[in-house]
């Protein structure tokens, strides 16, 4: 642990520079643990994301179809969200393509647009965005967990649109899941990532990979201590409003906060 520290604290003192600022062998301890951090974190971590979506997906669906209950459907969603809260610390690698983490949560989201893109998708009823993969290039204020959200705790029923799309929505969700923990099993990026030290077209050195890790546990602090907690609590007593807090609809606010702390914890508990 003293190797892996002292490596990490001599990039983050250093300007970013595409010139290597450790010696072979501490760019080799930091390698090593960044190549545990992925074994033993991400990947279990996407890998619950991705099961969690589809579970989530498949009992939406059943609940349209009129062959499950709601509940069930509810439950995935919060098993899904919370996964998403643990693993989106990592704000780095392929989730940061496009536009990034909002394709999986759009939040905060002051002005509403889940739930207005939500009721102009309602309202026109176009029966061709719940085909298979045809969300796909849509806005992401209408495919994110928070307008899916909006959905599954309303008021929902069996066979009408507004449920044929939160199947939808909900098997959006499972391929981005999938596709992104097959990327970090295998893939012309886990090379990059793994052979940082060596250098390559992705990472011209290790130091530039431990940045990325670094500032992406940044700002999933900042948000957790700004958004998950500040904007609901307000700067001093009496200032608290619950309006503002995360995840009101399905109530899972508190646990979203809980789940974010031990994230942090458990990866900074990871081998080296």
């Amino acid at each position: 642990m003293k190797h892996i520290l002292a490596a990490a604290c001599a990039v983050i003192a250093l300007p970013a520079t595409a010139q290597p600022t450790l010696d072979a062998e501490s760019a080799a301890i930091l390698q090593e643990g960044l190549t545990v951090t992925a074994e033993e974190f991400i990947v279990p971590g996407y890998a619950e994301f991705a099961a969690a979506a589809e579970r989530m997906t498949g009992a939406t669906r059943d609940y349209c179809a009129g062959t499950g209950a709601l509940e069930a459907a509810r439950e995935g969603f919060a098993e899904t969200f919370l996964a998403w809260q643990r693993i989106s610390v990592i704000q780095f690698g392929p989730i940061v393509e496009a536009e990034g983490s909002m394709r999986v949560q759009i939040w905060p989201d002051p002005k509403g647009f889940s739930r207005r893109a939500i009721r102009a998708a309602v309202a026109a009823g176009d029966p061709a965005l719940l085909e298979p993969g045809a969300l796909e290039g849509h806005s992401v204020a209408l495919t994110n967990l928070t307008a899916l959200e909006d959905l599954l705790f309303g008021d929902l029923t069996p066979g009408a649109y507004a449920c044929g799309l939160a199947g939808a929505i909900a098997g959006f969700q499972t391929d981005l899941a999938r596709d992104t923990a097959e990327v970090w099993g295998a893939s012309p990026f886990r090379t990059a990532y793994d052979t940082a030290a060596d250098g390559n077209a992705v990472y011209p050195n290790v130091d530039a990979l431990v940045r990325e890790v670094l500032a992406g546990a940044v700002v999933y602090t900042d948000r957790l201590r700004k958004f998950k907690l500040q904007r609901g609590l307000g700067d001093a007593a009496g200032d608290a409003r619950p309006e503002r807090t995360e995840a009101r609809q399905s109530g899972l606010g508190l646990q979203s906060i809980a789940v974010s702390f031990t994230a942090l914890r458990d990866l900074c508990g990871v081998p080296y």
